[in-house]
């Protein structure tokens, strides 16, 4: 359903000038004078101008105003308004005869005012023409002469282009402003939109109310007009009472008013619109309103008396509902049925304790979906259970886990992830779909062609349990990667836990003396169970699915174009700029607002550009947002304004502050379930950033650079490495083991929010492809890492070029100034905090990685105060190779040098 069509009202334009040109011309009221008129243009016939506003007529302080009011009709909600802004200098030159300049002067300055006179009035596209015809001749007083004055023509001095995605804003940047313009760079204007059409509509529905606690279905006599549904008891009440209430549709969520699940709701004929509104003192828990936070949520249930007149009314509000967010966005509540589908997942089969105590454990991870939660035992199998957190679902218990449809009722899904190619695959094996969740084609593909293959042919990140309930079978896998977290608890006797995070595990009880192990379920394989009559299960088949350096399986069917082959230069650069921006396009795949998390780096960079480019060839109707982290001196944060800059995002810096992150480092390790010395380090910035994300803005889905460094031999130590052929394995390695550090800080940094994270370098065909090059290509070259990856995007101004040569630097270095690391006042903190004593003790206290540092010993107690015993879950500590190294980062590295050093 396409929207309305609507009108646009321009007015209050204002353009700032400089503050030297301002301060110069107070000094030199006789000056140069600069006259401006703005041209707005909506297509051919609709063009209108401002009067003209001169340095000398129209100066409110440092701004030339323009009072006029502008509206333009019947223009459709893809519209683009072009502001364009033409300039006439008047220059007056120095003369040496007296006389000679009083009488042509005062003659030339009365024609000049008359015409500026004559131009105060709205200027009309056929007086604009005569304008500029007039100023294509110089005004001369004497040809050559000393006594000269002379005006040039009216010319385009600045432009900016106006989209729906305007609306709410007041101030807007010029484009192609000459250097010695006075403009500033900036126009403000006020802009309101108001849609063209008027739908109406009256008759009676019946309204589920409750009443002192039970549920009733009132007969209402509704009408439908502007915004609102207003009802009363009786058609005649309309005329001469205030009605009952009101349903304001601006406050609806629902993404499209669609007949009511009948499931929930057995009246025939009936809708559902669900509202939301703030919190209010009196507001209670009623059946059909809910207090979410510090919002009431309200579902509506309407019934009309034929399926034709239901049919009706739903075309009718969904037309509303599409004009009003098309035309007033901000007006709007953002549906709620199509929020982030960031998620936590739990299950248990075979528990010997009672259910209502374990699933205590699940509630560990809450922040993963802390809007919606839901418990489910297995039909038949009363110690197996399912748990599901989701994020911001309100009341829509039919969209919940685990995922079952009619087709297939034998089997249960809970998964967390997104499926890129879900639609694909729906297409190539004609898939008959259910529902609009992407993860319903798990089904599907386990149904044709068994787990194996069904795990091979997805593109995308998840974590996932099914049970086949049929074959008695229970299945589990993880992405390439491990982009989206799983872990395992299995005991010798099969009760089988799985869960999101680890945390949501260590609680459980049974009956063994020794507790098994907690273990991350290796990204890259599915397992599967047989699963008993007692509902404890036995392991059968654990094997990977796919090898990071083959091409994936579901590359066959991929809808990206053939790439050339051939290990040349030329056509290996062009393949990687392919299927980078491939794995950018295909994650914007959202219902919720997508930024970037921007360090000023190479990868991060390069995601950022790549990504606003894209939303603009997608048309997204939001600029992307930018977010960076640092301190005031900090070269992250210096350089990711630049960036910003030069890839017009839209910019937030959040200020970091020593003190604020050594506040910050037990609770991050709470969420990180790790005290890796490098990982805790760069999840605190990570941490708090994400905080501010979910606080002062409203992007929730996330892109970010992880995973590139590892790819493309990114890391300082590998200008060190004996040979490509160890580089490449190195890489390889590195890439494994992502599930351990830059995998898990990411997703744990920002699920701890309620965000979505996106990786685009662990794209499965763009690191099979890098994986594959020679040896030779994919090392440092020039004393420059990822010089590859560089060399592909140069020349092509995607990133400015000293950012597309910045150094590596660690992100929780360049926090702060090279003159000192974050790290340096993390171990001054502690270094009061740890005594000589305990670290003598270290190795005897904590055997296994034994800390080596006052800093390691600390984040290892913070560690053991949560997760006493679980020291295992870290295998080993991240650390540079091919060099002597004590401390993971990169500035006490022998090669290390600043960025002004180079």
């Amino acid at each position: 359903m396409s929207a309305s069509k609507g009108s646009i009202t321009l007015q209050e334009l204002r353009l700032p000038l400089k503050a030297d040109f301002v301060c110069s011309t107070a000094n030199k009221p006789e000056g140069t004078k600069h006259s401006f008129f703005i041209m707005i243009r909506a297509g051919a016939e609709n063009t209108v101008a401002t009067p003209l506003a001169s340095t000398h007529r129209g100066l409110s302080g440092d701004t030339l105003t323009f009072p006029t009011k502008f509206t333009i009709s019947d223009v459709s909600s893809n519209f683009e308004i072009d502001i364009e802004v033409y300039g006439l200098v008047q220059k007056r030159e120095v003369c040496t005869d007296k006389k000679k300049k009083q009488s042509k002067s005062k003659i030339i300055w009365r024609q000049v005012n008359e015409a500026h006179d004559l131009c105060m009035s709205a200027i009309t596209p056929k007086r604009f023409l005569a304008i500029t015809k007039s100023a294509q001749t110089p005004v001369v007083a004497s040809p050559g002469g000393p006594n000269a004055i002379r005006t040039s023509n009216f010319v385009l001095v600045a432009s900016h282009k106006l989209t729906l995605a305007s609306v709410g804003k007041n101030k807007f940047p010029l484009e192609k402003v000459p250097f010695l313009c006075p403009l500033e760079g900036h126009v403000y204007l006020k802009m309101q939109c108001e849609v063209g059409s008027k739908v109406e509509e009256k008759g009676f529905l019946t309204m589920f109310e409750d009443v002192s606690g039970f549920g009733a279905w009132h007969r209402r006599w509704c009408v439908l007009s502007g915004y609102c549904i207003s009802y009363w008891t009786y058609p005649d009440d309309e005329k001469r009472k205030n009605p009952i209430s009101r349903i304001n549709l601006a406050n609806c969520t629902s993404k499209k008013v669609e007949p009511a699940n009948r499931e929930f709701c057995a009246r025939p004929n009936t809708f559902e619109l669900i509202t939301v509104r703030p919190q209010r003192e009196d507001d209670k828990e009623t059946l059909v309103s809910q207090c979410q936070n510090t919002m009431c949520v309200t579902k509506n249930w309407l019934s009309a008396d034929t399926k034709d007149e239901r049919n009706l009314w739903m075309k009718k509000l969904n037309q509303i509902l599409v004009d009003l967010r098309m035309w007033q966005p901000d007006a709007c509540y953002r549906p709620l049925n199509q929020l982030e589908k960031m998620c936590g997942i739990w299950a248990l089969f075979g528990s010997d304790e009672c259910l209502s105590v374990q699933c205590t454990s699940a509630m560990k991870i809450a922040h993963r979906g802390p809007d919606a939660f839901r418990f489910e035992n297995v039909n038949g199998f009363t110690n197996c259970c399912f748990g599901f957190h989701r994020l911001a679902i309100v009341d829509q218990l039919y969209g919940m886990q685990p995922l079952r449809i009619k087709k297939f009722p034998f089997l249960w899904l809970c998964y967390n992830g997104e499926i890129y190619n879900h639609e694909t695959l729906k297409k190539q094996f004609e898939f008959d779909y259910q529902t609009k969740v992407d993860g319903e084609v798990l089904l599907h593909l386990y149904d044709r062609f068994g787990i194996q293959k069904m795990a091979s042919l997805l593109d995308g990140v998840f974590a996932f349990v099914l049970l086949d309930t049929a074959n008695r079978k229970v299945c589990l896998g993880r992405d390439t990667y491990g982009v989206r977290p799983l872990f395992k608890f299995l005991t010798d006797d099969g009760f089988l836990a799985v869960c999101s995070e680890a945390k949501g595990l260590k609680d459980l009880t049974h009956a063994m003396d020794t507790p098994p192990e907690i273990i991350p379920f290796l990204p890259g394989h599915f397992e599967v169970f047989d699963l008993k009559p007692t509902g404890k299960v036995q392991s059968l088949q654990m094997e990977p699915f796919h090898c990071c350096t083959k091409e994936p399986s579901h590359a066959v069917y991929d809808t990206l174009e053939t790439l050339p082959t051939g290990f040349d230069e030329e056509t290996v650069k062009g393949n990687i700029r392919k299927l980078f921006e491939s794995a950018v396009r295909k994650r914007l795949m959202a219902h919720r607002r997508i930024g970037c998390l921007l360090s000023g780096g190479l990868d991060s960079s390069l995601v950022a550009a790549t990504l606003v480019k894209l939303a603009k060839e997608e048309k997204l109707l939001y600029p992307i947002q930018t977010f960076s982290i640092g301190s005031e001196d900090s070269p992250d944060v210096l350089a990711a304004r630049k960036v910003a800059a030069h890839i017009g995002s839209e910019h937030h810096e959040v200020n970091f502050t020593a003190e604020e992150g050594i506040q910050a480092v037990e609770e991050v390790i709470f969420h990180l379930e790790t005290y890796d010395i490098t990982t805790v380090r760069a999840s605190v910035g990570m941490y708090l950033i994400s905080k501010y994300i979910r606080e002062k803005s409203d992007s929730v889905v996330i892109f970010s650079g992880e995973g590139s460094d590892e790819l493309t031999q990114g890391y300082i130590y590998f200008h060190k490495a004996p040979t490509p052929k160890a580089a490449a394995e190195d890489s390889v390695r590195l890439m494994k083991e992502l599930y351990l550090f830059d995998v898990l800080r990411a997703d744990r940094t920002t699920a701890a929010h309620g965000l979505e994270l996106r990786v685009p370098f662990l794209d499965h065909r763009f690191t099979a492809y890098y994986l594959s090059l020679p040896e030779e290509m994919r090392t440092p070259k020039d004393g420059v890492e990822k010089h590859l990856l560089r060399d592909s995007f140069k020349g092509l101004n995607l990133i400015p070029e000293d950012i597309l040569w910045r150094r590596k630097e660690a992100f929780s270095d360049g926090m702060m100034s090279v003159k000192k690391s974050w790290y340096t006042y993390l171990q001054d903190h502690l270094e009061s905090t740890v005594n000589d004593d305990q670290m003598e003790k270290a190795r005897k206290t904590f055997p296994h990685n034994p800390p080596s540092s006052k800093e390691a010993y600390y984040f290892r107690q913070v560690f053991e105060k949560h997760y006493p015993g679980r020291a295992y879950w870290l295998s080993h500590y991240w650390m540079p190779r091919w060099i002597d190294a004590t401390d993971p980062s990169a500035r006490t590295l022998s090669i290390y040098k600043p960025e002004k050093d180079q």
